[in-house]
C-alpha cells in the first residue's frame, strides 16, 4: 500500500510540474485607461516622492502613460475562469495573464476595452540553457594592485586590484579621488538573479551600510532572488564590490534595487514583458540609473 501511495505522489507532482511548464502566457493590450481612480494631479498615489522629485529635477512631465492600468479592467479579466493576472504595465497599458482556457481567452478578446491578445510564452519544445556568465582564464589576468595612478603621482583612495584596468579606462580613480563614489545615487540592476550576493564577502560593505534598498522578482515572485542565476551578482560586482587589493567597483557607495526579469532557463517574449514592468517599478521608486545587461534576438 505504501508503494502505491508513493507512486501516486510522484505522479501527482509530475503532473503539476508538467502543467506549470505547459502554462500559456498572454499579453493583453488595452485600448484606454477609462474608469481610472488615479489622476496625474495626484502622482504620489502611484509614484514615490523620490520619483516625483527626479521627474521635476529632470523636467520630465507626469502624464497619462504614468497612470496605472484601470483596476476595473484588471478585475474583470482576473475574474474569468482559469485566468491569473500576473502583472500590469502602465506605460504600455496592458497586462500579462496565465491562462489555458480558450473560452476565457475568446471572452477577453471580445471585451470592448481590449485591443489585442498576444501569446508571449507557451509549451516549450526544449530548454535553452543560456550561458550568461563569461569564462575567464585567470592566468591571463594581469593584477594591477598599486594604489598609485599610472598617469600621475596621486595616490588613489581605493586599491582596485583586478578592477584597476577597467576603472582606469573610464578615469574612475580621478572621480573617486574627487569624492564621486556613488553616494546618493540609486541604481536598479535588472538581470537574471543575484546568486549568493547575500553571503559573498565582496558585498559586505553594501549589506552592512544598507545600500541594498530592496529586491523584486518579476519571473517568480515567490523565489529567493539570492538563489537564482549568478549573472546579476557578477554585474553588480563591477559596480559595488569592495575588497581592497582584489576588486573595487566603480560606484561602491551607491545604493541598489536588485530586480529579476530574466528567466535563465528559457527565452520567450514573456521576459521582455517582465523587463518592461521591472523598468516601470525602478522608475516608480525613483532610481537614477538602470543597468540591464540583457538582450534578445531569438526565442525558444
Amino acid at each position: 500500500m505504501k508503494k502505491y501511495f508513493v507512486f501516486f505522489l510522484l505522479v501527482f507532482f509530475a503532473f503539476n510540474i508538467y502543467a506549470q511548464e505547459n502554462s500559456e502566457f498572454y499579453w493583453i493590450e488595452l485600448l484606454d485607461k477609462n474608469n481610472n481612480p488615479y489622476s496625474v494631479s495626484n502622482p504620489e498615489e502611484f509614484l514615490s516622492q523620490r520619483a516625483i522629485e527626479r521627474r521635476q529635477r529632470q523636467n520630465i512631465q507626469i502624464d497619462e502613460t504614468d497612470l496605472p492600468v484601470s483596476p476595473q479592467y484588471v478585475q474583470q479579466i482576473d475574474a474569468l475562469n482559469n485566468v491569473t493576472v500576473l502583472y500590469t504595465s502602465k506605460w504600455l497599458n496592458g497586462l500579462v495573464i496565465k491562462c489555458i482556457d480558450i473560452e476565457s481567452l475568446n471572452t477577453i478578446a471580445d471585451l470592448p476595452f481590449v485591443s489585442s491578445v498576444i501569446k508571449v510564452k507557451g509549451q516549450q519544445l526544449g530548454i535553452i540553457n543560456k550561458k550568461l556568465d563569461i569564462e575567464i582564464d585567470n592566468e591571463e589576468l594581469l593584477p594591477v594592485t598599486s594604489k598609485q595612478s599610472h598617469s600621475s603621482s596621486v595616490e588613489n583612495i581605493y586599491d582596485y586590484g583586478y578592477g584597476y584596468n577597467q576603472a582606469q579606462m573610464l578615469n574612475v580613480p580621478y572621480l573617486h579621488n574627487k569624492g564621486f563614489q556613488g553616494s546618493g545615487v540609486n541604481i536598479a540592476i535588472i538581470d537574471a538573479g543575484f546568486q549568493n550576493l547575500d553571503i559573498i564577502p565582496g558585498f559586505d560593505s553594501i549589506r552592512a551600510n544598507g545600500q541594498i534598498l530592496g529586491t523584486r522578482d518579476f519571473v517568480n515572485p515567490n523565489s529567493n532572488i539570492y538563489n537564482e542565476h549568478s549573472h546579476g551578482m557578477s554585474v553588480l560586482s563591477v559596480i559595488a564590490a569592495n575588497i581592497p587589493g582584489q576588486l573595487t567597483g566603480v560606484a561602491p557607495k551607491a545604493s541598489f534595487w536588485l530586480i529579476r526579469s530574466e528567466d535563465g532557463n528559457s527565452e520567450s517574449l514573456l521576459e521582455e514583458c517582465n523587463w518592461v514592468v521591472a523598468a516601470e517599478f525602478a522608475d516608480s521608486v525613483g532610481v537614477d540609473i538602470i543597468n540591464s545587461s540583457l538582450g534578445y534576438t531569438t526565442f525558444d
